[in-house]
C-alpha cells in the first residue's frame, strides 16, 4: 500500500501540473492512473472530470463521471458542483441551475471553508447571468422570427391577389404607349404579365412596331415574333452590338421585305459588319425619317464604299434627321443630293465626306448646299475628299438654320450664304485673319443682332477682338471663350456701366472662360457682382478681394493653394486696356455698327444676372473667390481634375445653361 500511495500522489501531482500547463489530455490521463493505483476517490474523479470538461469532445464522458460521483456519494457537494460546471460548459443552463442549487445545499458554509463556498457562489452567479441573457436573446429572436413569418404571410397573400382585371383596355394601351416611349422592350415584359393583357396587346400591331436587336439570345425568334405581331410594319429598328457577319447578313435578308416601312433606323456596328447587312437594303429606305449610323471600329481605315447615300430611294426625300459617326458619306457636286433635300438636323462626326464630282468651291459650302431645309448643322472632325475642277452646287440662303456648329479651320460660309434665323453659332478652333471681317460677312446682316449663343473656344483672339465682336451681339446669352488666352481686360469690359447702353451684352446669363490662366479672381468677382446689382455704384467687394485687387499687379500673380488662407496675391490687379486694344476697339466698332444699328440702343429692361459660369482650369482664380461667387451664380463649375469635358464647357447635356436658369441644375 505504501508503494501504491506514492504512485497515486505522483500521478496526482503530475495531473495538477499538466492542468496548469493547459495540457488537459495528459492531465486526465494522469488522474485516471492515480485512480487505478489508489481506487475510486471523489477528489480524483472531480479532477478527472474537470480536466475532461476543457475539451468539447470529452464533456459527455465528464458528465457521466459526475453522475457516478452523485450516485456513489449523494451527500457530497463535489459531484453536484462538477456536474453544474460541465452542464454550464454544454450551455444546458436549466439543468446546471438545478445541480448548483443542490451543491449550495450540501456545500460548506462560508465559516467552514471560505474558498469552496466562494467557488460555488461564483459558479451559480455565472450560470444565472448566462441563463438570463440566453432567455432574452431567445425572446428577441422569437419576436423577429414571428415578425418575419408574419411579413412572409402578408407578401404571400398579396401575391395571390390579382389586380390585373381592374385595369381597363384603354388604360392598358396608354401604359403600353408610355412605356414604349422610354424602352422598346417594355411591351414584351407587359405582355408576359398575364394572359388577358397578352391578348389585348397582341391585337394592337402598332405597339409592336419598335424592336431593338442588341446581341442577346434568340434574336431571330424575337424578330420573327415582332414581324408577326406588327403584321410586317416595323417602324423603329435599332441594331447594336452584333459582330457576326453571317448572322447579320441573315438579319438583313429577313428584314429586307419590311425595310420600306421603316421610319427610324439606328445602327451601331463596325463598318464591315453593317455593310454585310446594308448592301441588301440599297434603294429601299423610301419612308425613313431618322437615320443614325455609328461605326464602332474606329481604328481601321474606312473603305471607299458608298453605302449611306445608296440606301435612299432617289425619287422620295423623307429624311429629316441624319447622324453619322466614323463613316464615309458620298455626295454629288453638280446636283444636290435628293436624300438630303428635306433634312432638318444633321450631325457628322469624325467622318470622310467624298464629293464625287470635281469642285473648287469651299468644301463646307459645297456640303451645306445640299441642306436647304437644315435647322441644325453639326460638323465635327470631318475630312473632305474631293478633286479640283468647276463647281455647280451653290446656295445663297439657309432660311431655317438656327444652330450651326463646325469645328474646322475655315468654317466661314457666311460671306455668300445668308442665315436669317441663326440663333446658336459655334465655331471652335476657327482660324481667321480678323474677327471683325468674319462677323461683317453679308450672311450675318439679319441674324447677328439676334444671336443667342456664341462659341469661340480654342480660337487665338485678343481681348480687343472679342470686345469688338460682342458690341454687335446685344442679345447674346451664352458666350464660350475657353482657351482664348484672354486677360482681365476682357472682364473689365463686361462690367456693368452707369448707362446700360454702354454695357456689353446686357442679356448675358452664361459664360465659359475655362483654361484662361491670366484671368484672376478680383475682376471676375467685380463683373459678376456688378451684373447682380441694380446700381453699379452699389457694388461693394469684401476687403479680402477689393484690397488685394488694388495691391498687386497682374504679372506678380501666382497659383494659389487649394486651402483657404490670406494671400495678398490671390487676386491680381486688373490690367488697364492697352493702347493696342483701344485702337482695335475704335477702329473695328465703326466697321460693324453700320450693319447693326440696334447694338447702340438702350435696353429698357434691367441687366440679366450671370447664372451659369465655368472657370475650370483657371489657375489664376483663388478658391476663396470661388466660394464668394457661389452666392451670386446658380451653377458654377471649378475643377482641376481629369480632362476638360467638351460638353461641360459648351453648356450641353446635364450641364445645360438653357431652360429655366432661375432654378438651373448642373454638376459643379
Amino acid at each position: 500500500m505504501r508503494k501504491n500511495y506514492e504512485l497515486v500522489k505522483q500521478h496526482y501531482e503530475l495531473g495538477l501540473k499538466c492542468m496548469s500547463n493547459d495540457d488537459y489530455e495528459e492531465a486526465w490521463k494522469n488522474f485516471d492512473k492515480a485512480i487505478n493505483f489508489g481506487g475510486i476517490n471523489p477528489v480524483l474523479l472531480d479532477c478527472k472530470a474537470a480536466a475532461m470538461n476543457k475539451s468539447p469532445a470529452w464533456r459527455d464522458k465528464a458528465l457521466q463521471i459526475t453522475k457516478d460521483m452523485i450516485t456513489k456519494w449523494p451527500k457530497d457537494f463535489k459531484g453536484y458542483y462538477r456536474q453544474a460546471s460541465v452542464l454550464y460548459s454544454m450551455k444546458a443552463y436549466d439543468y446546471a441551475l438545478k445541480a448548483i442549487a443542490r451543491a449550495v445545499e450540501l456545500g460548506p458554509k462560508q465559516s467552514q471553508n471560505e474558498k469552496q463556498f466562494r467557488s460555488i457562489q461564483e459558479l451559480r452567479a455565472a450560470i444565472t447571468m448566462q441563463k438570463i441573457k440566453t432567455d432574452q436573446n431567445r425572446a428577441e429572436n422569437d419576436s423577429k422570427e414571428a415578425n418575419r413569418q408574419q411579413e412572409a404571410r402578408i407578401l404571400l397573400r398579396k401575391a395571390k391577389i390579382n389586380y390585373t382585371h381592374l385595369l381597363s383596355r384603354d388604360v392598358l394601351l396608354v401604359i403600353a404607349q408610355q412605356g414604349l416611349a422610354e424602352n422598346p422592350g417594355f411591351i414584351f415584359r407587359m405582355a408576359g404579365v398575364c394572359k388577358a393583357w397578352r391578348e389585348i396587346l397582341l391585337n394592337q400591331p402598332g405597339l409592336w412596331s419598335a424592336v431593338v436587336l442588341n446581341g442577346r439570345k434568340r434574336i431571330i425568334q424575337k424578330l420573327e415574333a415582332v414581324i408577326k405581331r406588327s403584321r410586317g410594319r416595323i417602324l423603329d429598328l435599332k441594331i447594336v452590338g452584333l459582330d457576326d457577319h453571317h448572322f447579320v447578313t441573315q438579319l438583313g435578308l429577313l428584314l429586307q421585305p419590311y425595310v420600306p416601312h421603316l421610319r427610324h433606323l439606328d445602327i451601331v456596328l463596325s463598318h464591315d459588319v453593317s455593310l454585310s447587312m446594308l448592301e441588301h437594303w440599297y434603294g429601299l429606305l423610301s419612308n425613313i425619317e431618322s437615320l443614325r449610323v455609328v461605326n464602332t471600329k474606329t481604328d481601321v481605315p474606312l473603305p471607299k464604299v458608298n453605302v449611306i447615300s445608296r440606301l435612299f430611294c432617289q425619287s422620295h426625300a423623307s429624311l429629316r434627321h441624319l447622324d453619322i459617326s466614323h463613316s464615309r458619306l458620298y455626295l454629288p457636286a453638280r446636283n444636290p443630293a435628293s436624300f438630303l433635300a428635306s433634312v432638318q438636323t444633321i450631325r457628322v462626326r469624325s467622318c470622310i465626306i467624298t464629293i464625287k464630282e470635281e469642285t473648287t468651291c469651299d468644301e463646307i459650302k459645297t456640303f451645306v448646299s445640299h441642306l436647304p431645309q437644315a435647322r441644325i448643322i453639326e460638323i465635327d472632325d470631318v475630312t473632305f475628299d474631293s478633286l479640283s475642277g468647276p463647281c455647280h452646287a451653290t446656295i445663297d440662303e439657309l432660311p431655317f438654320l438656327h444652330t450651326y456648329y463646325v469645328q474646322h479651320d475655315s468654317a466661314n460660309i457666311f460671306d455668300s450664304i445668308a442665315v436669317p434665323s441663326l440663333k446658336d453659332l459655334e465655331v471652335p478652333s476657327l482660324r481667321i485673319p480678323s474677327m471683325t471681317t468674319f462677323l461683317s460677312a453679308p450672311g450675318f446682316i439679319a441674324s447677328l443682332s439676334q444671336l443667342r449663343a456664341l462659341n469661340l473656344s480654342d480660337t487665338p483672339l485678343t481681348d480687343g477682338e472679342v470686345i469688338v465682336a460682342l458690341r454687335s451681339i446685344p442679345a447674346l446669352q451664352f458666350l464660350n471663350v475657353t482657351a482664348c488666352t484672354l486677360t482681365n481686360t476682357f472682364l473689365e469690359a463686361l462690367i456693368k456701366r452707369n448707362h446700360e447702353k454702354d454695357t456689353l451684352v446686357p442679356s448675358l446669363v452664361a459664360l465659359s472662360i475655362a483654361r484662361n490662366a491670366e484671368i484672376t479672381g478680383g475682376p471676375l468677382t467685380k463683373f459678376i457682382v456688378s451684373r447682380a446689382c441694380q446700381d453699379v455704384s452699389q457694388v461693394r467687394l469684401p476687403l479680402s478681394l477689393s484690397d488685394e485687387s488694388e495691391s498687386q499687379p497682374l504679372h506678380q500673380h501666382k497659383k494659389s493653394s487649394t486651402t483657404f488662407k490670406s494671400n495678398k496675391i490671390a487676386f491680381g490687379r486688373p490690367t488697364k486696356p492697352s493702347s493696342r486694344t483701344n485702337s482695335i476697339t475704335n477702329q473695328s466698332s465703326s466697321s460693324l455698327n453700320p450693319h447693326h444699328p440696334s447694338a447702340q440702343q438702350t435696353s429698357s429692361s434691367p441687366l440679366s444676372n450671370i447664372k451659369w459660369l465655368n472657370i475650370d482650369y483657371c489657375e489664376g482664380i483663388d478658391p476663396s473667390a470661388v466660394g464668394y461667387l457661389r452666392n451670386y451664380v446658380n451653377c458654377l463649375f471649378y475643377s482641376f481634375h481629369g480632362p476638360l469635358v467638351k460638353d461641360r464647357i459648351n453648356g450641353k447635356g446635364r450641364w445645360s445653361w438653357k431652360a429655366d436658369l432661375g432654378s438651373a441644375t448642373g454638376e459643379a
